[in-house]
Order: C-alpha cells, then structure tokens, then sequence
C-alpha cells in the first residue's frame, strides 16, 4: 500500500472498522442461543474461565481486527482502547483478557444503544 493517500487510508479503515463491528453484531446475538457453539471457554490461571470464538470464526475476526490496527498505525491514530485492539486483547491468554471481554461487551453494548460505532 505504499503510496496511498490518507484518505484512501481512511476510508480503508472505515470500511474495516465497519466490517468488524457488523460481523460482531452478526455473530453475538446467536451465541446467546442454548446450544450454541460459537463460544468456548477455558479456564485461566486465575480461575475463572475466558470465554473465545470458536475458530474459524476467530481467524476471521482476529484478521479483521489486525487489518484495523494495522491501518491505525499507517494513520498515526490511536490503538489503545479501540474496538480491534480490545477484540485482540480479549482473545489473548494474557492476565487482561477477562477485563478486555467484559470491555468489548460494553463497547458493543454501548454503540448498540447509541447506534454508532465504536472506534
């Protein structure tokens, strides 16, 4: 992508925040579903379980997420506290992960009540 203008750039990321935000929204009203196998959990060394998508779903979103923090970076925007760097972190084994899901439901909570979309 060398060469590209910041708008491009910016209209890249849009597209890719947009994608990952949707699939997310697609994806999580099933999993509340008795039955559903979109989740799986693994209990962590701190007991308590950390809850993940099942691959490849996971690949998918994990890819997403990178392009997003990818484009971010190209752009000099911030990553801390967005939605694919949070989504990153959840999916991570580190200590944060559990503090990064609870973080992503309430970033998806929060767009779906306000409507729009968290950066």
């Amino acid at each position: 992508m060398p060469g590209l203008s910041s708008q491009t750039l910016e209209r890249e990321l849009e597209t890719c925040e947009s994608a990952l935000l949707s699939r997310l929204r697609f994806l999580l009203p099933d999993s509340a579903k008795p039955g559903s196998s979109l989740f799986r959990t693994h209990p962590s060394r701190h007991g308590s379980g950390l809850v993940y998508f099942v691959p490849p779903v996971s690949t998918e979103l994990c890819g997403l997420a990178s392009d997003c923090l990818r484009l971010r970076k190209r752009l000099s925007l911030p990553l801390e506290g967005t939605l694919p760097q949070t989504l990153l972190e959840a999916f991570s084994e580190h200590s944060g992960a559990q503090a990064a899901q609870r973080r992503l439901a309430d970033m998806l909570l929060g767009a779906r009540a306000a409507g729009h979309h968290p950066r």
